[in-house]
């Protein structure tokens, strides 16, 4: 194989690994993947606000559970009562709904 062959194999090896790594990343922020990390405070507010791009994630791949996952995390750290009026009463109107818990 010449230098240019090894060229190629050595480019196409680096896509694989940066694909895996974009795939892997991706997981770590899908609740619905065993790999889930947990959001970050941010993250999770951006989402609940609906700002996705905003917290790293493409509009079109946000769920439903993504979404029901950001709000308990915003419930389970205090943030839901914390942040504006708005975040305390969507919380309470999830809790009453049965989608989240206190």
């Amino acid at each position: 194989m010449n230098g240019y062959g090894y060229l190629q194999l050595a480019k196409q090896a680096r896509r694989t690994r940066e694909t895996m790594a974009m795939r892997a990343a991706a997981n770590r922020r899908d609740p619905a993947h065993p790999d889930f990390e947990g959001f970050t405070d941010f993250e999770a507010t951006m989402i609940c606000e609906g700002e996705f791009a905003l917290a790293g994630h493409d509009p079109q791949n946000v769920t439903e559970e993504m979404q029901v996952a950001a709000w308990q995390h915003l419930i389970d750290t205090g943030l839901a009562w914390r942040l504006q009026g708005w975040f305390g009463r969507q919380a309470m109107a999830l809790i009453a709904a049965g989608i989240c818990t206190r």
